[in-house]
């Protein structure tokens, strides 16, 4: 499926790549394709990027952005993924301008964000940047988990993390605290 996707816009962009909203050439169906920018990654920040393919690959949830392909195109390691045309749940708050999502609403995207969070847990996967920008919604309101690129595969249930790793604001006490942490706190 390598180069099966036309490029459309720019949606975002990183320290290493960007975002694009792209048109997949055998469906026409709008998703995402991640470009990475490979001459710029370091070793570990490769293999972040190819634990990132290989999480989403594993993956098979409804409420976590399902993988569409990877492929390495013009020195660029390009990621396709599903398109969460809903936005990001960051944005979908601010737009709310102060006023309040209904509480059924809030305890349905609650659910999902914890049945996500329930698979990735059970494959021995730590997201390790759970924050509003990284959870989607497409466009029946249903949550997505997204953004793999520096979650962490264990070895099993047993074993823990202790990178200080993640966005500042969003760190959980144990890795403020520089201590380990484990899939089930």
């Amino acid at each position: 499926m390598a180069g099966n996707f036309e490029l459309i816009n720019m949606i975002g962009s990183g320290t290493y790549g960007e975002a694009w909203l792209a048109r997949h050439l055998k469906n026409d169906k709008k998703c995402v394709v991640k470009v990475i920018k490979i001459l710029k990654l370091s070793e570990k920040e490769l293999d972040r990027s190819l634990t990132e393919v290989s999480i989403l690959a594993r993956c098979n949830h409804q409420n976590i952005i399902s993988y569409l392909d990877a492929y390495v195109k013009d020195g660029n390691l390009n990621i396709a993924m599903e398109y969460a045309d809903g936005g990001d749940l960051h944005k979908n708050i601010v737009g709310q301008k102060g006023i309040h999502f209904g509480k059924e609403v809030i305890f349905e995207w609650f659910v999902q964000i914890c049945l996500a969070l329930k698979y990735i847990h059970s494959s021995n996967i730590l997201h390790r940047d759970l924050k509003s920008q990284n959870i989607f919604l497409n466009s029946k309101r249903v949550i997505k988990l997204g953004d793999f690129g520096i979650a962490r595969i264990l070895r099993d249930h047993a074993d823990h993390a202790m990178t200080t790793i993640g966005t500042p604001f969003y760190l959980s006490p144990e890795i403020c605290q520089r201590k380990p942490y484990p899939l089930i706190l």
